[in-house]
């Protein structure tokens, strides 16, 4: 008991105490830009270095050396005022899997825009999870909490979304469930959504969510996603509960994530932790993605630099130091850069 106090307290002061705004790819922020046809590449390239604690028996011999992390393919556009597509591609990811065509993709979709408010996505999607750490493309993120790195949140599906107004959309989805294993197995996810403003300085990702992991068993979240800006400094405090029922206990199967990030010119520096814990009982029926006995926390840092001020997303060039909260500390240093390859409007 005195360990976890010390783990909370820790975390705690590295959120309160800690010095971003990436691209997101949100059910209801995915979609075209303004041009008829977009096509670009994204890529990201890394050196990384790790270095194991003695705490292992016999330890690891550390590990180092460059490697590809992201090549990316992003093609949308507009095919006219009602309906535009959206597709996003890695030319790696999951390839030789048979579990399906679509493996290496994250997103391809069609929306139907019907009015000003209403719009209807089908094909595959992001799930529709909140917090703002699940929100971002995996190519934004250094180091992430073992639910991110366990969740597999592109699923086919359809939404339905409102849009409120300027700051305020509600989203409902109907998925393939994060939780399935096999093609057709019958399971589903239904997901609500809402990407919020509550003060201009303070935004939401709310989402109340039913995945099932077995026919008719259902994992629960609730998940609160909030962005609080003040001036060049971010701040994200990320939280999701999972309830899974069957002799499990609210409150013990749980992420928190903490982030902030300052803007100093053409820097970005982030610091970041977050907290794992499922303190259930092993049932029959039970999460598979934090599985009962994990407690783990991890905390790291970053500095961006963008060296074209005019087009700051274009390239980017970064660093990051992260502890996985167990036996491993990590070091990379890399690059990442967009191509567009096409814009056209018409």
């Amino acid at each position: 008991m005195k360990s976890q106090s010390l783990k909370i307290a820790m975390l705690v002061a590295l959120l309160t105490t800690s010095i971003v705004a990436k691209s997101q790819e949100s059910v209801a922020q995915i979609g075209a830009d303004d041009s008829n046809v977009s096509l670009k590449f994204d890529a990201r390239l890394d050196g990384v270095y790790e270095h194991y604690s003695d705490e292992l028996i016999p330890s690891p011999d550390d590990k180092m050396g460059f490697q590809g992390s992201y090549l990316k393919l992003i093609l949308s556009g507009k095919i006219n005022d009602k309906f535009s597509y959206a597709f996003r591609y890695r030319m790696y990811k999951d390839a030789g899997k048979p579990r399906e065509f679509f493996n290496a993709t994250d997103w391809i979709n069609l929306t139907y825009q019907a009015d000003k408010h209403w719009s209807v996505t089908a094909g595959k999607q992001v799930v529709a999870v909140g917090t703002y750490e699940y929100d971002y493309a995996p190519i934004d993120v250094y180091y992430a909490s073992y639910y991110w790195n366990h969740c597999n949140p592109y699923q086919i599906g359809v939404a339905v979304t409102n849009t409120i107004d300027e700051g305020n959309k509600i989203s409902a989805q109907i998925t393939n469930s994060p939780y399935s294993e096999e093609s057709l197995d019958g399971l589903f996810a239904y997901n609500l959504i809402w990407y919020g403003t509550i003060k201009p300085w303070w935004h939401t990702i709310y989402s109340v969510n039913m995945m099932e992991h077995a026919k008719g068993h259902f994992v629960n979240y609730l998940a609160l996603g909030n962005q609080l800006k003040f001036g060049d400094a971010t701040v994200e405090l990320d939280w999701i509960n999972r309830y899974v029922g069957n002799g499990t206990k609210y409150f013990k199967d749980y992420t928190v994530v903490g982030l902030v990030d300052y803007k100093i010119g053409r820097f970005n520096l982030q610091v970041k932790a977050g907290y794992d814990r499922n303190a259930n009982e092993m049932t029959k029926y039970y999460d598979t993605l934090v599985t009962p006995g994990v407690d783990q926390a991890f905390w790291g840092c970053a500095v961006e630099y963008h060296p074209i001020a005019e087009r700051k997303n274009k390239v980017r060039v970064h660093a990051s130091f992260n502890n996985d909260g167990r036996h491993k500390n990590t070091f990379l240093i890399g690059v990442r850069w967009q191509m567009e390859v096409l814009k056209l409007n018409f």
